[in-house]
């Protein structure tokens, strides 16, 4: 029997219409921290311009899907300030 995978926990927030900023950000960390310590999962945490750059240079460099590969080993992923993709 196959243990069922969880759905993923995604948060979102309209910065214009937050007025506490950091909470999310505290949370996601919270959450990172305590799914290493007490769980032993693997965790990743990427702003995701930086995420979005490394996805262009590694298609760049003739290595696609080596990022993606190493995400699907990880529990966790945080991606911070998805708003500011340029």
């Amino acid at each position: 029997c196959q243990p069922t995978r969880k759905p993923p926990l995604i948060m979102l927030r309209n910065r214009r219409k937050t007025l506490a900023l950091p909470v999310q950000d505290h949370l996601a960390t919270a959450l990172a921290i305590q799914a290493i310590t007490h769980h032993r999962k693997k965790a990743r945490f990427w702003s995701t311009v930086d995420l979005v750059n490394a996805l262009e240079q590694e298609k760049a460099a003739n290595r696609a899907g080596q990022i993606a590969d190493r995400l699907l080993r990880l529990d966790l992923v945080i991606l911070d300030e998805l708003g500011y993709l340029p």
